[in-house]
C-alpha cells in the first residue's frame, strides 16, 4: 500500500505541476495581449479624435485616416475604429474582415467621453475592448471615435517560448527521477513476473527464488506461501481426480453393463426416477409405443405419453408415496395399432440399504398380442369346432332315434339313412383326422417320412381316386401330367391329402357343366402342381383369409355348401412343411385356380450358399 501510495502521489504531483505552468503561461499570455490592446486602444483612440472632424469624416471618394489605420494596423486582435455621431449612427468606420461593430451609445456626459468598455454585437457573438474619446469642431462635441480589438482568450500561444521552457525545465529535470524510481520499484515485480511465466512454461509449481526488501520482499514470502499452499492443494486435487475418473470408469462400465443387459430383454424398459421422469429408455420402446427412446430421457409422462390410459398408469408413481412403494400393471393398446395389446408393470426401486426408500419405478412393457389373440384363437377353436361337430352328431342323432321309434320304414328310407349316417360319420371323421393333423404340425409331433416318390403316379392315382369317390355330376375332369416328371423327396400321404383337398374343393364349389383340372409343370427351378376349375371363385376381400382356420365365406352360395373351413389352412400347412408354397388366383363367376409350388433342391442349396 505505500508504494503504491507513493506512485499515485509522484503521479498527481506531476499533473499537477504541468496544470500550474500551462495555466500560469496561458494566464501571461492573456494579460500581455490585454496590456498591448489597452496602450494600442488609448493611443489610437487620442490620435484620432484628435484630429479635425472633417479629416475623419472626409467627402465622399476620398480616403480617410481611418482606412490608413485599417490598411497599416498590425495588431491581429483589431476589430474596427468608427466616428458615430450622438446617436451611435456611424458617419465613417473601418473594420476587420467578418467584423460587425457593436451599435450600443455612448454616455454623454462630459467625464464619460474618454474612456474604454467591454461590448458585444449580440448575446451570442464576439466580445470586444472598445476605447472611445470625443471629436470637437470649434470646442463643440461633434462625434465620437470608437476603437474596437477582440478581447483575447484563454488559449495557448508560442509567445515568450523562453519563460515556457524555464517554467518546463523543472518537469523534465523530475521525469528522470520518477523514471529511476517507479524502474527501482517495478524491477523485483518484472523478476516475479518473469518467475511465474517460468513456472507456467515448466507446467509445474515452484517457488519464486528472489531477494527483495520493504514491501516486496513481504510480498515474496506470501507469494512463496501461497505457491506451497497450491502445490499442496493440486496434489490432493490429482489425488481426487484420479479416485474420481477411477470411480467414474467403475460407474459407466457398471451402468453399461446393467443397461446392455435391459436392452437385450424381450420386453421395453423403462426406469424412472422420483419424479417420474425417464432417466432409462431400452430401444424397444420404438416397435410397441412408436416414440424414440432417446427422446424421452429427462422427460415426464405427460411430455411424451399420449395414451390416457398408460399415462394416468405412469403418473400415479409421482407425489404418492404409498403408490410408490406397491407394484402395478395394466394392459394397454397403442392408438396407432388398435390391434396389438401391450401388458405395462411397474415395480418400485428399492435402496438396497434402506427398504423404507424408493429410488424410483420400473417399468416393463410387454407385448402380449400374441397370447391374446392365441387364447382368442383358443375360444373361436372351440366355438367352431362345437359348431362342426353339433351339425353332424344332430344329423346322425335324427336319423337313428328314427330308426329306433319306427320299424316300418321303407327299404328306401332304410338305406337314405344308413347313407346319410355314414356320410356324417365320414364327415366327422374327416374332421377329427385334419384337426389331429393340424395339431401334429403346429406342435411339431409330426412325423413326416419323405421318400423318393414318382410324382406323376402320385398325382394320377390322386386324380383317380377323387372321380370315382365323388359325385361328380356334369363336371369334365381333365389330368395334364408330364410324362417325365421328375421323382420327389416327399411325404406321399401328406401331400396326397393336399392334393385331395384342392380337388374336392374344386368339385365342390364348382357348377354343372364346369371344368376340373389337374395339371403339373416343371422347369430347371421348380415343380408346379395346380388345380383350376371354372366354379364361383372367391371374392377379393375374401381371399386374404380363406387360408384362416374355419373361414367360411359370408357369400350365400358357399354357405348352403358344408364344410368346416379346415380344408385349406391344413393344405397350406402341409405344403410349408415341405419348404413349398401355395398360392391362388381367383375371379368371382369365373373359377380359382390353387398351385402348389416346390423348389428344387439345388436352388436352395445355391440360396441358403
Amino acid at each position: 500500500m505505500k508504494s503504491e501510495r507513493l506512485g499515485l502521489m509522484m503521479i498527481a504531483s506531476s499533473l499537477v505541476v504541468i496544470a500550474v505552468i500551462v495555466a500560469l503561461f496561458v494566464d501571461y499570455q492573456r494579460t500581455e495581449r490585454l496590456s498591448q490592446i489597452r496602450v494600442q486602444g488609448v493611443a489610437l483612440a487620442r490620435l484620432l479624435s484628435s484630429m479635425p472632424y472633417e479629416q475623419l469624416v472626409p467627402r465622399p471618394g476620398r480616403q480617410g485616416p481611418l482606412q490608413i489605420v485599417k490598411s497599416t494596423q498590425a495588431n491581429r486582435d483589431f476589430g474596427y475604429a468608427s466616428v458615430v455621431d450622438a446617436r451611435g449612427q456611424a458617419l465613417a468606420q473601418v473594420t476587420a474582415p467578418g467584423i460587425i461593430p457593436p451599435a450600443q451609445p455612448l454616455n454623454t456626459e462630459p467625464s464619460a467621453w474618454f474612456g474604454e468598455r467591454t461590448v458585444s454585437a449580440s448575446e451570442n457573438g464576439p466580445v470586444f475592448r472598445e476605447f472611445h474619446a470625443p471629436v470637437l469642431a470649434d470646442g463643440e462635441l461633434a462625434a465620437y471615435l470608437k476603437v474596437g480589438y477582440s478581447e483575447p482568450r484563454f488559449a495557448l500561444g508560442t509567445q515568450k517560448p523562453t519563460f515556457f521552457a524555464l517554467l518546463a525545465l523543472p518537469i523534465f529535470l523530475l521525469a528522470p527521477l520518477f523514471y529511476y524510481l517507479i524502474r527501482r520499484e517495478i524491477n523485483p515485480l518484472r523478476e516475479v513476473s518473469n518467475n511465474i511465466q517460468k513456472i507456467l512454461q515448466e507446467n509445474r509449481v515452484q517457488n519464486v527464488e528472489l531477494s527483495a526488501s520493504g514491501e516486496i520482499g513481504e510480498f515474496i514470502r506470501y507469494f512463496n506461501r501461497f505457491v506451497k499452499a497450491t502445490k499442496e492443494r493440486i496434489a490432493d486435487l490429482e489425488n481426487e481426480h484420479t479416485n474420481v475418473v477411477t470411480s467414474s470408469k467403475v460407474l459407466s462400465y457398471q451402468k453399461a453393463k446393467v443397461e446392455s443387459v435391459l436392452q437385450s430383454l424381450p420386453e421395453a424398459v423403462i426406469i424412472m426416477d422420483e419424479s417420474a421422469k425417464a432417466t432409462f429408455a431400452s430401444s424397444k420402446l420404438g416397435s410397441m409405443l412408436g416414440v424414440e427412446a432417446e427422446k424421452i430421457v429427462g422427460l415426464a409422462p405427460r411430455e411424451w405419453c399420449e395414451m390416457p390410459d398408460l399415462l394416468a398408469f405412469l403418473s400415479s408413481y409421482h407425489g404418492n408415496t404409498i403408490r410408490k412403494n406397491e407394484s402395478g400393471s395394466i394392459t394397454v393398446s397403442p392408438q396407432h395399432m388398435h390391434d396389438k395389446r401391450l401388458a405395462v408393470s411397474a415395480y418400485p426401486l428399492f435402496s438396497p440399504r434402506d427398504n423404507a426408500n424408493v429410488y424410483g419405478t420400473l417399468v416393463v412393457l410387454h407385448d402380449v398380442t400374441a397370447q391374446t389373440l392365441s387364447k382368442q384363437a383358443q375360444k373361436d377353436f372351440l366355438a367352431h369346432l362345437a359348431h362342426e361337430l353339433k351339425t353332424p352328431l344332430h344329423v346322425i342323432g335324427m336319423y337313428g332315434e328314427s330308426l329306433l321309434t319306427d320299424e316300418n320304414h321303407s327299404k328306401d328310407f332304410q338305406i337314405e339313412a344308413g347313407n346319410v349316417i355314414n356320410d356324417e360319420v365320414e364327415r366327422v371323421s374327416t374332421l377329427i383326422k385334419n384337426m389331429l393333423s393340424m395339431a401334429k404340425i403346429e406342435m411339431g409331433s409330426i412325423s413326416v417320412e419323405r421318400q423318393r416318390t414318382k410324382l406323376r403316379d402320385l398325382l394320377q392315382d390322386t386324380f383317380d381316386t377323387v372321380m370315382r369317390s365323388a359325385e361328380c355330376g356334369e363336371l369334365e375332369f381333365k389330368l395334364e401330367l408330364p410324362s417325365d416328371m421328375s421323382s420327389i423327396n416327399v411325404d406321399k400321404e401328406l401331400l396326397r391329402t393336399a392334393v385331395n383337398n384342392l380337388l374336392t374343393n374344386a368339385i365342390k364349389y364348382n357348377r354343372p357343366g364346369g371344368v376340373v383340372a389337374l395339371y403339373a409343370e416343371e422347369s430347371d427351378e421348380q415343380i408346379k402342381i395346380a388345380v383350376r376349375d371354372t366354379g364361383i371363385g372367391i371374392d377379393l376381400e375374401d381371399q386374404a383369409h380363406i387360408f384362416d382356420k374355419f373361414f367360411r365365406s359370408e357369400n350365400q352360395t358357399v354357405r348352403k355348401m358344408s364344410g368346416h373351413g379346415l380344408g385349406l389352412s391344413l393344405t397350406k400347412q402341409i405344403v410349408e412343411t415341405h419348404h413349398g408354397e401355395l398360392k391362388v388366383e381367383s375371379t368371382p363367376d369365373q373359377g380359382s385356380e390353387f398351385s402348389i409350388i416346390f423348389r428344387k433342391t439345388p436352388i436352395l442349396l445355391k440360396e441358403a450358399v
